[in-house]
């Protein structure tokens, strides 16, 4: 806004500060502002397209999802490893995924 106070027919030099750090200005100047911002960021930042983005989700050492192998660890009663074996569990997972523009 500072840059281009002439054709947003702004006086930033006696504008009304808000807790001393932002600018009061109409809604009309502030919409122009962010849609100018807007269609800079559109045109100038790189699009990263992640509809051909995967991912696959595998037990560690490869062991199948429905083997006993460490879930029932040390269970010997039959109806109990059963139990556990057939219990519905819920998983939550966080993926974090770095990139960069080349």
């Amino acid at each position: 806004m500072q840059e281009n106070q002439e054709q947003l027919q702004l006086d930033l030099a006696n504008a009304r500060l808000i807790d001393n750090r932002w600018f009061k200005v109409s809604k009309a100047v502030a919409d122009r502002c962010l849609a100018e911002l807007g269609d800079e960021l559109d045109v100038n930042l790189p699009i990263l397209d992640l509809s051909s983005f995967g991912a696959t989700i595998n037990r560690i050492n490869g062991v199948a999802w429905d083997s006993e192998h460490e879930v029932c660890d040390n269970v010997a009663n039959a109806d109990t490893r059963s139990k556990i074996m057939d219990t519905q569990r819920r998983m939550s997972a966080v993926v974090e995924m770095s990139y960069s523009f080349m």
